[in-house]
């Protein structure tokens, strides 16, 4: 799932669609989904990532939720 700025948020498989839409719902408040079938290359970048090209996600823009505290921790990885 990506944002308008086509930052990569989320990643799920559709049996967790569900808890996922509410876990959204949570973090972020209102919102609506759009589907779209390869926003940015995200699609193509993960089907690679998972074909074997692992640097391939080293390059993805990531935007995570939570307080700035949560985003700086996750920053310093």
């Amino acid at each position: 799932m990506e944002d308008h700025d086509g930052n990569l948020r989320a990643t799920f498989w559709t049996d967790r669609e569900a808890h996922l839409h509410g876990e959204l719902q949570r973090q972020y408040g209102g919102f609506t989904l759009e589907p779209a079938r390869n926003p940015h290359g995200l699609t193509d970048a993960i089907g690679r990532y998972f074909a074997g090209e692992l640097a391939v996600i080293d390059n993805l823009r990531v935007q995570t939720g939570g307080t700035a505290f949560h985003r700086r921790s996750m920053s310093k990885g």
